[in-house]
């Protein structure tokens, strides 16, 4: 026993970063969810640095993530999801605000956790692996934590990015080479077994995607990175993603960057939010030497629009399509957040219950072992090392409780913390939402 416990804090100590994902999963918040999972928000974001490291130091791994769209296509991985619990660096980052909302028979019984699947797996409580790109929102906070993004860190340290997807991946400027999807798996073997080592592979054939990157990374011998790309380069690709259109993407994109991301002149003409800065008269303007009269007859509107009224028109008819949508998903994404934390907090005030009550049953054996044993008469060896054994086991359950209840406790503290932030998030977009909305409805 003394050597499993030591076996099991030398992997928590100095495992990899796949072992302590896997040693740290636990079960979501909505109830009976089969599986376990790993929230690196909830890990100080430790499992995404690692894994920028791994992208500095050339050090592969695979990043397949599962979504809603991919809750019925379980038949495409021709069973090689069986081998994700014994490959080390393969991380599944799940979707899971679909999981506990409407498919959670679906997600129970599609990989067959009863039958052929692991159920101790730990999956990623995740989705799209961080880029560092223009329009990833959350890189402000990501930075705080020094994770710059996967790209990012490829282009500081001359990685190889090389692309098996659509068509309109071709000319995308920061590929070295790019493979159509449209093949069989053994031609995008060949075709990645030609490439040159430590590449990293974006895969984009929907849910054959996690098929082909799974078979790939388990004979790994040019020690590639691969990485489920999904629609994270639409946008840069002319292509629309994420209900944003490609004039969002431009203007979020500093314009000594568009040619670092986007395929050629696709931010070309695009309408601008920021007004052009008014340049001052050359001259100094000198008022009129004779007064001004009115008009004797009214003045009457012109007939056709006005350019600059047009202009405003077609600036505010920009903003209706993109930040309002835009404003809108990030109502919804924070709304999803809140009752996520909601269910989370319930579901911690539950267990802290259970311990406490566990904890007090274990106080009262402990008293009750006591009186009985005092009544028995000491002399005899084994009963003094039966007190001696019991004694211990109890002490330990105990100490065992308290820190878990004080763990339960801070962690319900958390939850309320986050509730918080979501709550103010979502305020704060609803009224920028219903801001935009006034504006709008003045045209």
């Amino acid at each position: 026993m003394i050597l499993y416990l030591l076996f099991i804090i030398i992997q928590l100590v100095y495992g990899s970063t796949w072992h302590n994902v896997q040693s740290f999963g636990k079960k979501l918040t909505c109830a009976n969810v089969s599986g376990s999972f790993y929230n690196p928000d909830e890990h100080n974001k430790t499992l995404l640095v690692d894994l920028m490291g791994h992208i500095k130091d050339k050090r592969p791994f695979a990043w397949i993530r599962w979504g809603d769209g991919d809750i019925d296509g379980v038949s495409k991985l021709n069973s090689s999801h069986i081998n994700w619990p014994q490959t080390p660096d393969l991380y599944v980052a799940v979707g899971t605000w679909w999981v506990c909302n409407n498919f959670l028979n679906k997600w129970n019984t599609q990989f067959g956790f009863d039958q052929i699947f692991d159920k101790n797996y730990t999956f990623v409580e995740y989705f799209y692996l961080p880029m560092g790109d223009p329009i990833d929102d959350g890189m402000a906070d990501q930075l705080k934590y020094n994770i710059s993004g996967w790209m990012i860190e490829a282009f500081r340290h001359n990685r190889k990015i090389i692309a098996v997807g659509p068509s309109y991946f071709r000319k995308l400027p920061f590929l070295s080479n790019y493979y159509p999807e449209n093949n069989s798996d053994e031609d995008i073997a060949k075709f990645v077994n030609n490439q040159p080592a430590y590449s990293i592979i974006g895969i984009c054939k929907g849910t054959h995607t996690k098929r082909i990157i799974t078979n790939l990374f388990r004979n790994n011998t040019l020690n590639h990175t691969f990485i489920d790309i999904g629609r994270a380069w639409h946008l840069y690709s002319k292509q629309s993603a994420f209900g944003l259109k490609l004039s969002h993407a431009c203007n979020k994109t500093h314009t000594e960057d568009i040619d670092t991301w986007f395929v050629k002149d696709a931010c070309k003409d695009l309408p601008k939010i920021s007004p052009e800065p008014i340049t001052p008269p050359s001259e100094p303007i000198t008022p009129p030497s004779e007064p001004i009269t009115p008009p004797s007859e009214p003045i009457t509107p012109p007939s056709e629009p006005i350019e600059d009224l047009m202009s405003l028109k077609n600036k505010l008819a920009f903003i209706r399509d993109n930040i309002t949508s835009f404003q809108e998903d990030s109502m919804k994404f924070s709304r999803a957040r809140l009752n996520i934390e909601k269910n989370n907090e319930h579901r911690l005030v539950v267990e802290l219950n259970t311990t406490r009550h566990e904890y007090e049953t274990a106080v009262l054996l402990q008293i009750r072992h006591e009186k009985i044993l005092k009544k028995i008469p000491l002399n005899n060896i084994f009963i003094q090392e039966y007190k001696s054994k019991i004694s211990k086991t109890l002490e330990k359950f105990i100490d065992k409780m308290q820190k878990k209840q004080t763990d339960l406790k801070h962690r319900i503290q958390e939850s309320k913390a986050t509730q918080l932030l979501y709550y103010d998030r979502y305020v704060e977009y609803d009224i920028e939402f219903k801001i935009w909305k006034s504006i709008i409805s003045l045209i």
